[in-house]
């Protein structure tokens, strides 16, 4: 069992275990804490244990602190970044070789076109 010295506002400032026949001055409070501790900073209210943090004051203990990315994070970070951009050159380079590739065809029956035209005039010619 535990007494606990409390401050003026009600909040613990000292607590004493004891147990058989002891005396537990006047000033102590011998209510005991709800188990597991349902407080951030338990506070006496007269009557029964409260929470006596503030809601500032228990996010401030609640929050999560945001660690800077480790050089592994970075690097996985570096090599996402760098996939991507292959991946759009891929893209780019593959619709490129698309269009020269509609370009060839073009230019081959042009080609074609005018060999013909080309032989069959020699061949009016002669």
């Amino acid at each position: 069992m535990y007494a606990y010295e409390i401050d003026s506002k009600g909040y613990i400032i000292n607590n004493y275990d004891i147990g058989g026949d002891v005396t537990v001055p006047d000033w102590c409070i011998t209510v005991q804490l709800p188990q597991p501790l349902p407080f951030y900073r338990s506070k006496w209210n007269g009557a029964e244990w409260i929470e006596g943090a503030t809601q500032e004051e228990i996010d401030e203990i609640t929050k999560v602190e945001t660690l800077p990315p480790t050089e592994t994070e970075q690097t996985i970070e570096l090599l996402k970044k760098q996939n991507q951009a292959l991946s759009k050159m891929n893209t780019d380079l593959s619709n490129k070789n698309a269009e020269l590739k509609q370009s060839v065809i073009l230019h081959d029956g042009i080609i074609s076109e005018l060999v013909l035209k080309v032989f069959s005039e020699d061949a009016e010619v002669v």
